[in-house]
């Protein structure tokens, strides 16, 4: 009757594992696919590095216009 009990136990217990371990399985694909998607270092530092170039550019662009009309307010 012991044996019978404790294998009884043992069978839940493994199960219980069982259950465990495919959670993890999951999890572990799940974060995985999330990896994935994520981008590289180079290509963060490409994408930094294009909007540091872009924000310039305007900065450029905005500092010109500023200068063009406060000429154009000095020579009114």
């Amino acid at each position: 009757m012991s044996d019978n009990v404790e294998l009884k136990l043992l069978g839940h217990q493994v199960k219980g594992i069982q259950t465990d371990l495919r959670a993890i399985k999951r999890d572990m694909a799940m974060l995985r696919a999330q990896q994935s998607e994520l981008p590289t270092v180079a290509q963060f530092q490409a994408g930094l590095t294009a909007l540091d170039a872009r924000v310039t550019e305007l900065a450029d662009e905005t500092n010109g216009l500023i200068r063009s009309l406060a000429e154009q307010i000095k020579d009114a």
